[in-house]
């Protein structure tokens, strides 16, 4: 009888350790699946990104278009053979990263779905959706509102012969923009990105609460270390000028206050840091 139990035991356990192996295979294959069908999606978004690369990039000039108010022609230049070719690349690459990214942010969502309860598909598929909106958001926010009037300060440094003559000024050497097409390109991505990024800071402090790592009250007393940080991300996002990190550190500060609003008014009978849901 004693045997018979230890027999069966070890079938129960071969059994077992079968279906894990089983279960692991599947798990690898789905993943394998997943990034395939993630990297497809990239590979067709570049290529047809390649396609329209000029278009693309005259749509990024638009912003200096509208800083360069005074009618001037605006001159770029590239000082290597292969720059024009690079810039050209990186547009596609960044567009095709941009126009995918709901496909391998849904393929995210699906290798991980089965892992979790109803509950917790519930809790979580509101942030992959949000999380996009508040990227784009933070997109056109920049491109129509930050960025001109950050590249309007930088132009004001130009010296052309008609500010020699409108300010009744002795005209000598002019000093112009002649900007390298690459340059301009890192610096629009850098704020585009920057200033987009930042948009995602109600969502992040909404999920950190929710998941236990901080709570409200923490989030109230750490305001004033939050104004330090804002400034010190936003001089590392931002290209080295006071008028750049000040234009992205006061969306960000609006954004944590209004993230603090929005869970305060989700939530109530705060007492002692202690939150009951609606």
């Amino acid at each position: 009888m004693t045997n018979l139990l230890i027999v069966e035991a070890k079938n129960i356990k071969n059994t077992t350790m079968i279906r894990d192996k089983k279960n692991l295979k599947e798990h690898i294959y789905e993943l394998r699946l997943r990034l395939l069908i993630c990297l497809i999606s990239i590979i067709i978004a570049v290529f047809i990104s390649m396609y329209y690369s000029q278009e693309i990039y005259m749509f990024f000039l638009k912003p200096l278009e509208r800083a360069w108010s005074d009618g001037t022609e605006c001159k770029f230049i590239f000082t290597s053979v292969t720059e024009g070719f690079l810039v050209q690349l990186k547009i596609a690459f960044v567009t095709g990263i941009f126009i995918s990214s709901p496909i391998f942010l849904s393929q995210i969502y699906f290798f991980i779905a089965p892992g979790l309860y109803k509950k917790e598909k519930f809790a979580i598929l509101p942030f992959i959706l949000i999380a996009p909106l508040l990227f784009c958001a933070g997109l056109l926010f920049s491109y129509y509102f930050l960025i001109p009037r950050i590249l309007k300060f930088f132009l004001s440094f130009e010296q052309r012969e008609i500010d020699f003559v409108q300010n009744n000024i002795v005209p000598h050497a002019q000093i112009v923009l002649e900007a390298k097409i690459s340059e301009y390109l890192d610096i629009f991505l850098d704020l585009s990105v920057g200033f987009a990024m930042t948009f995602q800071l109600p969502l992040i402090i909404l999920l950190l609460i929710k998941i236990g790592l901080v709570d409200y009250v923490k989030l109230v007393k750490f305001r004033k270390y939050a104004i330090i940080l804002i400034f010190i991300i936003s001089a590392i996002l931002t290209p080295p000028d006071i008028l750049s990190q000040i234009l992205l550190a006061i969306p960000m500060l609006l954004l944590y206050e209004c993230s603090l609003l929005i869970y305060r008014l989700c939530y109530k009978n705060h007492k002692c840091g202690n939150m009951k849901r609606f």
